[in-house]
């Protein structure tokens, strides 16, 4: 099994990463360092997930501590937990038209708010639109998806309004995307690089819908490892922090 040597606080440490899935990578960075972080599902950190013995799972833990657990009661709607899937750590397969989504609303927050991703980057071809994440309502939406029709091969962000990339950089191999929600100065990166830049509109957000739109449509179908929200625009050196957290512990 894959071992790497990982910073808690001041000590190092050389752990199997398949069994402490929770330790932080990046000199001992966690998500939590940087203030306002609303909701972490870490899907490599088993003891966050709830599944059957299918490993159908039916719920993840919300690690922010604001306690936003994303759920599935549905069994046939249930995606698919995957043990060492990439770099060694487990993930999530939402294949097959499967979903989560926000047990509770909380208390709407407006933009700027940003989302950071680490999974199989959306599909942006064919005849449909693949939904990384989304709202969990039709009034309250922050969306990011890959376009297969209005432009094809593109990526775009809704927030009340639709903003497209000019190109489908990376997509359908793992990756990170990281969104800033911020009204008519919105910006979206795909693996650190900016492909979205504009208006995506001013709606607020009162939890996530995960691989799919908030009505179940445009399923989203990747894999995914980890989301990280802040009810803020983080700041350059926190992006980078959180970007390098990824790419570090998912192998990217």
């Amino acid at each position: 099994m894959f071992l790497k040597s990982l910073r808690v606080g001041q000590t190092t440490q050389t752990i199997n990463n398949k069994i402490g899935q929770a330790v932080s990578v990046s000199g001992g960075f966690s998500p939590l360092d940087i203030s306002d972080c609303k909701i972490w599902l870490d899907f490599s950190d088993s003891s966050t997930i709830t599944k059957d013995g299918s490993n159908r799972v039916s719920q993840v833990d919300d690690k922010s501590g604001n306690g936003y657990d994303s759920v599935q009661a549905t069994g046939g709607s249930q995606p698919l937990w995957v043990s060492a899937d990439k770099n060694g750590l487990d993930v999530i397969n939402f294949a097959s038209n499967r979903n989560l989504a926000q047990g509770s609303a909380f208390t709407a927050i407006s933009q700027p708010i940003t989302i950071f991703v680490a999974c199989v980057l959306p599909e942006a071809a064919g005849s449909a639109n693949y939904a990384l994440y989304d709202g969990i309502d039709v009034t309250n939406r922050l969306s990011f998806q890959g376009n297969g029709l209005d432009p094809p091969e593109t990526f775009y962000m809704f927030a009340g309004s639709v903003l497209n990339s000019s190109n489908d950089t990376g997509n359908a191999a793992w990756g990170t995307t990281y969104n800033l929600f911020n009204g008519a100065s919105s910006l979206g990166d795909v693996n650190g690089t900016q492909v979205l830049s504009g208006d995506v509109g001013s709606k607020d957000l009162t939890g996530l819908t995960i691989a799919s739109q908030f009505n179940d449509g445009n399923m989203g179908l990747m894999k995914i490892g980890e989301i990280i929200c802040y009810d803020k625009a983080v700041t350059g050196t926190e992006k980078a922090s959180v970007i390098t957290y990824l790419e570090e512990k998912w192998g990217l």
